[in-house]
């Protein structure tokens, strides 16, 4: 990132004395001791502008890279920085999965007889979303809450949301119907914030089904 002092020292004098309500004039003098006096902000803006500026530029992923090599540090360090951006009492505010090729299973065909239909998967009447390219009815999601909450899950889908998916597009990529139905997921469970999630993963053996 560099050093806030010297980032703050090369600008105009005027732009910084607005920041505080002050003028140049009482900067100019003495420009160590003007910082002092306001280092605790000047260094938290600047981190600031760091994030904004650079964590978060369009032009590349560059805070995806970032974020995946932090979460994926197994120190203490992971725990450390993720208690610093999300703590179990944060309002659910976005919760999506990572995985871009989310299938659910050929079910409709000529070797599934009503009673193999009927009784497939007593978890709920629900069937296994297959990640694309992984073995058979593999099924771990990495769901995300709140851009850096993740928790790994199984997805399934109601019965009534696969057929009706199966025949309306035949198989297919069920990534944005399953992230719109993971809303649906919050509110008829009534989970509102991250402990809610935490809870009713603990209890319901770390699934999730996706009901439309």
């Amino acid at each position: 990132m560099g050093d806030a002092y010297d980032y703050y020292s090369e600008m105009d004098y005027a732009d910084l004395a607005e920041m505080f309500g002050e003028t140049a004039e009482e900067i100019e003098p003495d420009f160590s001791a003007w910082y002092d006096k306001h280092s605790d902000k000047l260094e938290t803006d600047y981190v600031n502008l760091f994030i904004d500026e650079c964590f978060w530029e369009d032009e590349e992923p560059f805070q995806e890279m970032v974020l995946d090599e932090l979460l994926s540090d197994k120190s203490d360090n992971k725990d450390e920085l993720l208690a610093l951006i999300v703590s179990d009492s944060d309002e659910i505010t976005t919760i999506e999965t990572d995985e871009e090729f989310m299938y659910i299973p050929d079910f409709m065909d000529d070797e599934t007889t009503d009673e193999e239909f009927e009784n497939i998967l007593e978890y709920r009447k629900g069937y296994p979303c297959d990640c694309w390219g992984a073995p058979k009815e593999y099924k771990l999601f990495t769901v995300i809450v709140n851009m850096y909450a993740r928790f790994e899950v199984e997805m399934y889908l109601s019965k009534y949301a696969a057929c009706n998916y199966e025949v309306g597009v035949g198989w297919g990529n069920i990534f944005e119907y399953a992230n719109d139905m993971l809303s649906k997921f919050l509110s008829r469970e009534n989970i509102k914030t991250i402990k809610d999630l935490k809870d009713y993963l603990a209890n319901n053996e770390n699934r999730i089904l996706l009901e439309d």
